[in-house]
C-alpha cells in the first residue's frame, strides 16, 4: 500500500491554502521484460524512498535512463516518486520555517524527472513574490496545464485550489511587462488561461491583458500581443457567442471612462473580426464599476491595481 503524508499550509504570501497530498509511490516491478540490471536498481530505489533520500533517487532515476532492461513504464513512475520526494520537503520544511524561495532550486531541477501542478505552481508563487509577474503568470498557467492533463494529474485537486491558481495567474499576467502567452495541451489545444474547462472548475469570464496607448483604443505593443493570442484561441475554440467588456481604472471622470471603456472593446471585437472570428459579439463599457476582485490587494501597490483594472473581460 502507497504510504500517504498529507499537509495543509499556506504560501507565506496568500490566503488561501495549498492542500498538497504527497503520495509515497510504492515502486514495483517493472514488469516480466525486466532483467536483473534493472532488479537491482528497483531495490536500491525502493531502499532510497524508505530513507527519504530524493537525492540517491534522482541518482538512481539517471541510471534507470540509461539501463536498456529498465521499462518506460518504470522510469515515468521512478520520476513521479522523485518529485513526490521533492514536494514532501517543501510541505514539511514550509510550515517548520523554511522560506518557500529557498527550495526554488530544488524545484526548478524536479520538472526534469515529471510534471506537477505544485511544483508549477510553488515556482509561480516564488516568482510572484519577487514581482516577476511574467514568470509567475507563465508558472501558474503551467500548473493549469499539467491539471488539465489527466495522465500527468490522475486525481485533480479540488475546484477552489484550481480557482486560486487561476487568479494568481491571471493577475500575474496583467502586471506582466509583457504579454504571456497561454501554453497549449498535448493535442495542441489552448490552455491555461485559455481553456474552458479545467477538471471541474469551469472559468466563465478572463480577463485579458489588452493594453492600449493612454487615453485611447489603439493597442500597446503587449496589447496587440494579446489581442492576436485571443484571435488565434477564439479561431480555434469556435465558441458561437462571446461578450468583450471593457474596464479603467478609478481615476478620471466616471462618463468619460463608461465611453472610454466601450470604445476599447469595440476595438477588440473589430480586431477579432478582421482576423477571422466569425461568431457573435456584443460589447459592454463599465467603466470604473466593476474593478477587479483580487487575491489580496495589500500585496500591489496603488498603480498596479490600477493596471489590473484596466482590462478587457473575455467572458464566455
Amino acid at each position: 500500500m502507497p504510504c500517504q503524508s498529507t499537509r495543509w499550509f499556506s504560501t507565506r504570501w496568500g490566503k488561501v491554502a495549498f492542500a498538497a497530498t504527497v503520495t509515497l509511490i510504492a515502486l514495483t516491478a517493472a514488469g516480466p521484460q525486466a532483467l536483473a540490471d534493472c532488479t537491482a536498481l528497483q531495490q536500491r530505489a525502493r531502499d532510497l524512498q524508505q530513507a527519504g533520500d530524493t537525492g540517491g533517487m534522482k541518482a538512481v532515476y539517471e541510471q534507470a535512463l540509461l539501463d536498456s532492461s529498465c521499462g518506460n513504464d518504470y522510469r515515468t513512475q521512478l520520476g513521479r516518486a522523485v518529485v513526490r520526494g521533492v514536494e514532501r520537503a517543501v510541505v514539511q520544511g514550509v510550515p517548520a520555517g523554511k522560506p518557500l524561495a529557498s527550495f526554488e532550486g530544488e524545484l526548478a531541477d524536479s520538472q526534469r524527472f515529471a510534471a506537477s501542478w505544485r511544483v508549477h505552481a510553488w515556482l509561480g508563487d516564488i516568482a510572484r513574490e519577487r514581482k516577476d509577474y511574467a514568470k509567475a503568470a507563465a508558472s501558474y498557467q503551467e500548473a493549469l496545464t499539467v491539471i488539465e492533463d489527466e495522465v500527468a494529474t490522475p486525481k485533480a485537486p479540488d475546484p477552489v485550489v484550481i480557482e486560486q491558481i487561476f487568479k494568481q495567474a491571471e493577475e500575474s499576467r496583467l502586471l506582466a511587462d509583457r504579454f504571456v502567452a497561454p501554453p497549449t495541451t498535448r493535442s495542441g489545444a489552448p490552455s491555461g488561461l485559455a481553456s474552458v474547462n479545467l477538471r471541474g472548475f469551469k472559468p466563465t469570464k478572463v480577463a485579458v491583458p489588452i493594453e492600449f496607448v493612454y487615453d485611447s483604443t489603439e493597442f500597446t505593443p503587449k496589447g496587440r500581443a494579446a489581442a492576436d493570442d485571443l484571435a488565434d484561441t477564439l479561431r480555434a475554440q469556435s465558441p458561437a457567442a462571446i461578450t468583450l467588456v471593457g474596464h479603467t481604472d478609478s481615476r478620471g471622470a466616471r462618463d468619460y471612462n463608461m465611453t472610454l471603456s466601450l470604445n476599447r472593446a469595440n476595438a477588440v471585437a473589430a480586431h477579432l473580426r478582421r482576423t477571422g472570428y466569425a461568431g457573435t459579439i456584443q460589447t459592454i463599457g463599465l467603466g470604473p464599476t466593476e474593478p477587479m476582485v483580487l487575491d489580496d490587494p495589500t500585496r500591489y501597490a496603488a498603480e498596479q491595481i490600477y493596471q489590473i483594472n484596466r482590462r478587457v473581460e473575455l467572458r464566455r
